[in-house]
């Protein structure tokens, strides 16, 4: 017989048994369990002791030297498993992950911290509070034990916990746009504010300039000899300048608000969000300054006809009075017209401080924050976090404090304080993002290394029963084959122990596709592959007709054909799974935010694995024909070759199938 090779005994061993890494952090475990019964058992005679200051002064003593050895074992514990997480077993992630989550529980729950309490409790006297917290503390370290022992491994509970997580990542994406939103909107309103405040100063200045060149558009009609014309072509030059003096502060002002702009654009761009600034002075945000707030293309046609009016009034004769006068009432029309629209811009930028409407839409974005921070507060198995729950929920709680900060300022009308209390908001937003997307990606990664350790259990077990299934169908068949003979052509008579083998076999085959099921049903939840399940669903088929053709007492060559087929398909699964195993997962294409599509993980195999999964499938396929056509005998077909016959150019079909996918996912 050929000796089973050690990775097989492991593999058998590894799930029969928990391993031995387990065993040694359930043997520290234990001891801190029992040494807390002791401890209480302990306390409970003080009440009884006659001497009772003696009494107490040993059950003192006795309490804190076993709290002080439990704690001792918990630190052990703790190392231990700090240690076998820091350097994962490659060979068994399934109890890797479930180290790690074992560690990262004890911490979250602060056995250690609650067992110094106790130690505390005990020297002060304070039994009573020392024996609650020795209840809930051996309680918490049950739950770890059991943690570690637990036998059973579902993938699909890391994939809920995956799947929470990536939909907390939506949501914090969505609170994010909608802040940065309203941060652009506070933004608005400030500005808002410091153009009306210049407007209004402006505005002043507009209409008086309108009066005077309305005097200017009378008096040129009046002006009786070349003295007078020189004395408002004077008073035009004063207001032209005026009006110039006006139109080269409103320039500047655009000039200074484009540059703003620039900075603002340059800097989203080189700073990374939630990222501190390298001087912080510098990057401190400023108040808002007016930026353009007059139609200059007005304010230059009247400062054309005012030249003008200038050039007529210098002039000889009667005519140049007219003209002077309509050039007059052509500047004081253009200035009428940039009062109209500076009037417009006022009543605009009124309308973009609504401060009622700023804070509403604040207050129902913190209401989102705060709805995050609870889904935030659950934790995630496996992941340890300072401040409990998912890592990032400390910054999402001080993005919230932000935001009732800004909700405040916008109800005092301080909207430049409200934009830079948002900004912040936003800036906590983004480090408490970053931290949630590095969770998601470090849960998909113990995922896929789960449901690798998952399906390899599940086939290395299908693969042992296959193969004993096999064997034994094969000696049955031989001995149907000495009985067919030694009846010489007549209906031989099988022993009823050997039907009931027959049905047991098949039984067993039915029971390998029920497992198929299972795997199937993990698959689906996970969803990265192309064509896995459809191989699987293929290897259930040809279970289900195995256990069929057993069922019937077939177990001539048909039958074992179809069992070495399952086999190989197991096989090359399990290879598959080894590949897959030893070689990191492909880059998930979710990262960054950018990233809209978050449905996925990373595939769990490669698509070369796959093709090569399909390539032996049709090898299978092409095999099977070729042995239907060297066993058929006539041209004429029994029913039971008729639905061998159709049952290959299923399997055909479905190859090509199967291609076409692969084909069409290497297109994209």
């Amino acid at each position: 017989m050929k000796p089973r090779s050690p990775s097989r005994k492991q593999d058998a061993r590894s799930s029969a048994h928990p391993p031995a890494l387990l065993l040694i952090v359930a043997a520290v475990l234990l001891p801190a369990i029992a040494g807390y019964s002791l401890a209480q058992e302990g306390s409970g005679k003080t009440a009884d002791n006659p001497d009772r200051k003696a009494g107490e002064a040993r059950v003192r003593e006795l309490g804190k030297l076993k709290q002080a050895e439990a704690l001792r074992n918990l630190q052990r514990l703790e190392a231990i498993m700090q240690k076998l997480t820091a350097r994962p077993d490659d060979r068994d992630p399934a109890n890797s992950v479930r180290l790690r989550e074992a560690f990262s529980l004890s911490r979250e729950i602060q056995i250690r911290e609650t067992m110094q309490q106790i130690l505390a409790f005990i020297e002060a006297g304070k039994l009573d509070r020392a024996v609650q917290l020795q209840k809930k503390v051996e309680s918490d370290l049950q739950t770890v034990l059991d943690l570690l022992l637990e036998k059973e491994l579902d993938p699909r509970k890391l994939l809920k916990e995956i799947r929470r997580v990536r939909k907390i990542l939506e949501e914090l994406d969505q609170v994010i746009e909608e802040e940065t939103s309203e941060k652009i909107d506070s933004e608005e309103a400030e500005q808002a504010g410091a153009d009306a405040a210049a407007l209004k100063k402006t505005l002043a200045r507009l209409e008086e300039l309108v009066r005077k060149e309305k005097g200017i558009e009378l008096d040129s009609s009046a002006a009786a000899d070349q003295e007078a014309r020189k004395s408002l072509g004077d008073r035009q030059t004063g207001i032209r300048k005026q009006t110039g003096e006006l139109l080269k502060e409103d320039l500047e002002r655009a000039r200074k608000e484009l540059e703003r702009a620039l900075e603002d654009d340059h800097d989203d761009h080189d700073h990374p969000p939630g990222e501190p600034h390298e001087d912080e002075e510098k990057h401190e945000r400023q108040p808002a300054e007016a930026g353009k707030i007059l139609d200059q293309d007005k304010m230059k046609q009247a400062i054309e006809a005012m030249k003008s009016a200038e050039a007529a009034l210098a002039g000889k004769g009667q005519a140049g009075k007219a003209q002077a006068s309509a050039k007059a009432a052509e500047a004081r029309k253009a200035l009428e017209e940039a009062v109209g629209s500076s009037r417009q811009e006022l009543e605009e930028s009124r309308n973009n401080r609504d401060f009622p409407a700023l804070k509403k839409e604040q207050d129902g974005t913190k209401q989102k924050t705060q709805d995050l921070l609870e889904k935030l507060s659950k934790r995630v198995p496996g992941v340890f976090s300072p401040e409990g729950g998912i890592p990032g929920k400390g910054d999402v709680a001080k993005a919230s404090e932000k935001m009732s900060s800004a909700s405040e300022s916008l109800s005092g009308a301080k909207a430049g304080k409200a934009a830079g209390q948002q900004e912040e908001a936003v800036e906590e937003l983004e480090k408490g993002r970053e931290k949630v997307e590095d969770t998601l990606e470090a849960l998909q990664e113990a995922f896929r290394n789960q449901l690798i350790a998952y399906l390899k259990e599940k086939f290395t077990y299908m693969l042992a029963q296959q193969k004993s299934a096999t064997s034994s169908t094969r000696s049955l068949d031989l001995k149907l084959r000495a009985l067919n003979l030694a009846a010489g052509g007549e209906q031989p008579e099988i022993d009823i122990k050997d039907r009931q083998l027959a049905k047991r076999l098949a039984a067993s085959e039915l029971k390998l596709s029920a497992v198929c099921d299972d795997v199937l049903d993990v698959l689906s939840e996970d969803g990265t592959t192309l064509v896995f399940p459809e191989i699987v669903v293929e290897l259930k088929a040809d279970l289900e007709q195995t256990g069929e053709l057993l069922d019937n007492l077939q177990t001539g060559d048909s039958t074992r054909m179809i069992q070495k087929d399952i086999e190989d398909t197991v096989s090359e699964i399990l290879a598959a799974l080894e590949e897959a195993a030893k070689k990191p997962p492909p880059p998930s294409p979710n990262k960054g935010r950018e990233k809209k599509n978050q449905n996925s993980s990373a595939p769990l195999l490669a698509k070369s694995a796959e093709l090569k999964m399909v390539r032996a499938l049709q090898l299978r396929v092409n095999r099977r024909t070729s042995r239907f056509d060297t066993s058929r005998k006539s041209v004429d077909l029994s029913s039971e070759a008729r639905s061998q016959l159709r049952e290959i150019g299923r399997k055909q079909k479905d190859v090509e199938k199967l291609l076409r996918k692969i084909a069409r996912s290497i297109g994209q």
